[in-house]
């Protein structure tokens, strides 16, 4: 599990770093962080941007959710139900926006990885 991590994530993102530090003028380590920062958020904005759009859709069904809670506040049985099934009828997965973040944590600690290491 972890050469595969060092293989898919780790060492590609060293030489990609190598690379930025190597061809940028004056060799400036600083500048190729910068490069390589720039890089993986052009890489991991389509993730992002659904997380985005995912929390915004939570966020604007929020005040009927509160109102199905305090119509079942009485049976948690019948409001937990009940909510399912308004995220059903809204097409709305209260999950969604945790797929995102799960997707760019591998990543993020990879980067973290070659900063500590090199």
């Amino acid at each position: 599990m972890i050469e595969l991590f060092k293989t898919i994530l780790y060492e590609p993102l060293l030489n990609l770093l190598v690379v930025f530090y190597n061809y940028i003028p004056g060799h400036d380590l600083g500048i190729a962080i910068i490069a390589l920062t720039v890089v993986i958020k052009l890489v991991l904005f389509p993730f992002s941007q659904k997380g985005i759009k995912a929390q915004k859709a939570l966020q604007d069904i929020q005040p009927k959710l509160e109102v199905i809670k305090k119509k079942y506040a009485h049976d948690k049985e019948k409001q937990t139900q009940a909510i399912m099934n308004f995220y059903k009828e809204n097409k709305v997965n209260p999950f969604s926006s945790c797929l995102p973040l799960l997707i760019q944590l591998p990543i993020l600690i990879a980067v973290f990885q070659v900063f500590r290491k090199n």
